[in-house]
């Protein structure tokens, strides 16, 4: 029998643990017992970088006890636990509970109420009112000895209109391209963003095939044409509802997308997607190349119904937050016990 163990740490008090300071909530679950629970300034990417390697994911919330996509979730985090367990040599390895997508989830339904319930901060809507309802939550598993770090924090609601960004694209390849394994957030610090843009868009430097952000989907919509590398890309929650709309709106789904494509096509459509960032247009790509560095301009209006029919597409496929079995919560006094049946 494994068991986790969340206790409320006694800084945890009727005003909270979050402040505009520490905006952000960490939540540590061991399999021995021990955890930790604090507010933390450090961003999503910021916090992974203190902890050992592992699976995560990064997932959003919709009226507090929902998630876009739970099983896609669910699946990522233990096809990556099970990569990176193939190159594990501990003897003591504890993660293999996490190798199966169906007692993720149930872990995840189990423990994420709880931990959203020790959260304090507010969720902002389009016109800065305060919401309860959306949250940005990363999980984190540690490969070899399955400590569990769930890290919370207020996520911007995404109204169908956002403004538009501008992205670089470079030469670049990642390791394990289908997974998300948290060394990733370590070896992409060596690209670099030019001054305003919001991301880097990587390319294979002898195809020049365009495969994806640092920490998105990118994608080309030119005529009734919607262009996106299909394989060796991470296969995103909103990225699956832009394919889904982009369906349903009657485009082709191109499989391949080349630099060629990028600049054989402007002005076109060009966006990437992401948990955080949803659907956002570009307005100009800065191409790095051998030859040097060419502003491509883009049409942010093209994508607009694209992005439309995307946000309806996530309203329709959130999954609630709740527990199928696998895992039971014995709560005694201001303790959790999450205990994964065995078998």
């Amino acid at each position: 029998m494994d068991q986790y163990r969340l206790t409320n740490n006694t800084n945890v008090h009727n005003n909270g643990i979050t402040s505009d300071e520490s905006p952000y909530l960490l939540v540590s679950m061991e399999m021995d017992g021990r955890e930790r629970v604090c507010s933390t300034n450090l961003a999503v990417a910021g916090a992974i970088k203190h902890l050992s390697r592992g699976s995560y994911t990064v997932m959003a919330t919709y009226n507090t006890n929902s998630v876009l996509l739970l099983d896609m979730h669910c699946e990522r985090l233990a096809h990556t636990c099970r990569a990176i367990h193939a190159d594990c040599s501990a003897e003591d390895c504890r993660v293999e509970i996490f190798t199966d997508a169906k007692r993720v989830r149930s872990f995840i339904c189990g423990a994420l109420p709880r931990v959203l319930g020790l959260f304090t901060g507010t969720p902002l809507s389009d016109d800065g009112s305060a919401s309860p309802c959306q949250y940005r939550v990363a999980i984190h598993i540690a490969v070899p000895d399955g400590a569990v770090t769930f890290h919370v924090g207020p996520m911007q609601i995404v109204s169908q209109v956002t403004p538009s960004v501008s992205v670089d694209m470079r030469a670049g390849v990642r390791a394990y391209s289908d997974a998300k394994d948290s060394q990733w957030v370590h070896d992409r610090a060596i690209y670099t963003k030019t001054a305003g843009s919001d991301e880097v868009v990587l390319y294979a430097p002898d195809t020049g095939i365009i495969s994806e952000g640092l920490s998105s989907n990118f994608f080309l919509l030119s005529g009734n044409k919607l262009y996106t590398t299909m394989t060796g890309v991470i296969v995103g929650t909103v990225r699956a509802m832009v394919l889904d709309a982009a369906q349903e709106m009657g485009l082709a789904i191109e499989p391949v997308l080349t630099v060629a494509d990028v600049t054989g096509l402007a002005p076109c459509g060009c966006f990437i997607t992401s948990t955080s960032r949803h659907l956002l247009p570009i307005d100009k790509i800065y191409l790095h190349t051998e030859t040097g560095l060419q502003t491509v301009p883009m049409d942010v209006d093209m994508t607009r119904k694209l992005q439309e029919a995307t946000v309806r597409q996530m309203e329709r496929h959130c999954t609630p937050l709740t527990n199928e079995g696998g895992v039971s919560c014995d709560v005694m006094g201001n303790q959790v016990r999450l205990v994964f049946a065995e078998g």
